[in-house]
């Protein structure tokens, strides 16, 4: 996802959908719908930072686990206060429903890389590496709740439909296997998960729901919006 510039004017606070929610399964259907439906969220940068990202390349190595991941490109980036950072990833969603989301966790699929260095996500290693580097410390890195939240303005109405669905509207297979990737995801490394090959992938929501994961992988992987599966690096799309 790139560092977008968003202006206010794009947007509204999320509270202006909020009012209309009336219990926590009505939040949760919309965050699942909006991951579906690829609904952009934003939370507002809430203070200058330096970061130092990266992106993870892979090669073969013949002993266990026969690949070795390293740092392929960093890149030290400044992010000014109220630059908008996107919630997109089925985790960053789970953490906010749970009240546990973090402004590190948003640091991810950002102009090409991957997520902050290792030693910028937890303050054990940040003394030990990063001390004299200048970069921010994890710990000036802010929780994000649902009052910083923001959406386009123009996903109101999207937000309204979720809420009241057609009652005539039946759910199809896709939905429901679209609904339990998501439950699938929750505990997984997106990275990961998109460097992953297709059928490795099928082979473990198969293991997660068999009865709505026995056939047409194929069309499932064509129709989802959910995983933007990785080309040219250690997965192919293939398969």
């Amino acid at each position: 996802m790139a560092n977008e510039r968003i202006s206010f004017f794009d947007l509204v606070p999320f509270s202006d959908a909020e009012k209309h929610i009336k219990s926590p399964a009505q939040l949760k259907k919309i965050f699942i719908e909006g991951i579906r439906k690829n609904m952009l969220f934003y939370a507002a940068n809430q203070t200058d930072k330096y970061v130092h990202m990266i992106r993870w390349g892979y090669e073969e190595v013949d002993e266990p686990p026969q690949e070795r991941r390293f740092h392929e490109k960093e890149q030290k980036m400044v992010f000014t206060r109220g630059q908008m950072l996107s919630i997109s990833n089925v985790d960053q969603f789970d953490k906010l429903f749970k009240g546990v989301l973090n402004e590190i966790d948003l640091f991810k699929d950002i102009e090409g890389f991957d997520e902050l260095i290792e030693y910028q996500q937890t303050d054990c290693l940040y003394q030990i590496h990063a001390d004299s580097k200048l970069l921010t410390a994890p710990s000036d890195f802010k929780g994000i709740g649902l009052s910083h939240v923001f959406i386009r303005e123009s996903d109101l109405e999207r937000i309204d439909q979720f809420l009241k669905p057609d009652p005539a509207a039946k759910e199809t297979k896709q939905d429901q296997r679209e609904k339990a990737l998501i439950e699938w995801l929750k505990d997984k490394d997106p990275l990961v998960v998109r460097n992953t090959k297709k059928k490795d992938v099928w082979k473990e929501l198969q293991k997660f729901d068999g009865r709505v994961f026995n056939a047409g992988r194929d069309t499932f992987f064509k129709k989802q919006q959910i995983i933007n599966f990785q080309s040219g690096r250690k997965a192919k799309q293939q398969h």
